[in-house]
């Protein structure tokens, strides 16, 4: 990613690119506004898109779109950073964290708030959300789901 805004929800134009690292030439680059650094694996490349207003999933090899999963209409912005497993990506907005199943683009799985993704290696997904902020301190209030 080119580069992203610095605040959640600030969304500003760049670019998306795969580089081959073995020839250090670019492989292909999307443009949109893409939140923060992809995650990666099995040959597809996942992208929050505050311009699609979606999350995109993407062949590593040649950019194509290979599906995406729009945010729901409630929701105003993607958050961050998502978190791939074996067979799901979790992704955030800032009013739910939802599991995606890989094999069916569907959600499979939904919490009411979104936050800051993280995942241990022993499957314990971490949402960290932030309250407060301006003219009262911030607080942090973690939460953390068994998703084995």
């Amino acid at each position: 990613v080119t580069h992203r805004g610095t605040k959640a929800g600030e969304a500003v134009d760049n670019q998306l690119s795969v580089v081959d690292l073995a020839g250090g030439v670019t492989r292909w680059t999307a443009a949109g506004q893409f939140m923060d650094l992809p995650v990666a694996g099995n040959g597809v490349v996942y992208a929050s898109n505050q311009k699609t207003r979606a999350v995109e999933a993407r062949s590593a090899a040649d950019g194509s779109l290979l599906w995406s999963w729009p945010m729901e209409t409630a929701d105003q912005y993607l958050q961050r950073q998502m978190v791939l497993t074996n067979g799901h990506l979790f992704v955030s907005t800032d009013r739910q964290t939802v599991a995606l199943d890989l094999a069916t683009h569907q959600p499979v799985w939904r919490y009411g708030a979104g936050g800051v993704l993280g995942m241990s290696a022993n499957g314990t997904l971490t949402l960290a959300m932030s309250r407060g902020g301006n003219a009262t301190p911030v607080t942090w209030l973690f939460v953390a789901f068994d998703v084995r």
